[in-house]
């Protein structure tokens, strides 16, 4: 049983990373391979929770974040007299999550304010600058920018009784991306291969929910869960051959599978609140 005027509960995870590689390979006669991988992984559990208590006369809040800041870059040089020149590189950001703020099996009497907040905030700034030459023979570039978001992001009140003041909950995923590749390549006589490659993956799940909870007296009632991916890709590649074949080729794949839902299901339980109810995914 706790009477108090506030009660908050803050879980936050908070990540920077800059990381900046830099890679020169020359040969005079033979084959020159530069190969830079640069992967960064951000996994983990973020959670806020109540559950079997009893809250009086206070203003809850619960507040579960994460917040990941990355800064990559690759900087890669090589050269090749006679023969062949290859130089990949490639930045990967993994992010799979677990973001929760709930409330469970308990009961708010006389409340001033019922929130729960689940967040995920990721800024992702990638830069690749690539560069060869190849006397006489073939010269390959190849950069590759991987981002994978996979996220469970969940604001949920269940098996609860609340009495008076507003209640929220919010599921919220933004995301920040930036992706940057430019390359050059040249060879006085052969083959010229430039291949830019930019892949973006989303695969969240947002919930933000009422379930099975008895709500009297409410000033308003909100339920939101919202994705907000914003993506920056520049890609770049200059081939050239002297005498010979060159190519260039650039792509940038993004796919969105996100999943977000709010929904309020009251069950055999009451829901009364005295302003709006609004529930929006």
């Amino acid at each position: 049983n706790l009477n108090a005027v506030n009660v908050n509960l803050n879980a936050q995870n908070s990540v920077y990373i800059n990381n900046i590689l830099a890679a020169l390979s020359a040969v005079n006669t033979g084959a020159g391979v530069n190969v830079i991988p640069n992967v960064n992984q951000f996994t983990g559990k973020t959670e806020a929770k109540i559950e079997d208590s009893s809250i009086n006369n206070a203003a809850t809040s619960l507040l579960a974040k994460t917040k990941a800041n990355v800064n990559a870059g690759i900087v890669g040089a090589s050269a090749a007299a006679v023969s062949v020149n290859i130089g990949g590189y490639t930045i990967t950001n993994i992010f799979d999550n677990d973001i929760d703020a709930i409330i469970d099996d308990t009961t708010l009497t006389n409340a001033k304010s019922t929130t729960l907040t689940a967040e995920s905030d990721i800024d992702i700034l990638n830069g690749l600058a690539s560069g060869g030459l190849a006397g006489i023979g073939a010269n390959i570039l190849a950069n590759v920018l991987v981002n994978t978001i996979n996220n469970n992001v969940g604001a949920n009140i269940s098996n609860s009784s609340i009495d008076g003041g507003s209640v929220s909950t919010s599921a919220k995923q933004d995301s920040n991306i930036n992706n940057n590749a430019y390359a050059v390549a040249g060879t006085v006589k052969g083959g010229t291969t430039v291949i830019n490659t930019a892949v973006n993956v989303f695969e969240n799940n947002l919930t933000s929910g009422i379930d099975n909870v008895s709500i009297d007296n409410a000033s308003n009632i909100s339920v939101i869960a919202d994705s907000i991916e914003n993506l920056t890709n520049t890609n770049m590649g200059v081939a050239v051959a002297v005498a010979g074949v060159s190519v260039g080729a650039n792509a940038i794949v993004n796919v969105i599978e996100n999943t977000t839902k709010a929904y309020i299901n009251s069950k055999d339980k009451t829901i009364n609140s005295t302003g709006s109810i609004l529930v929006s995914s």
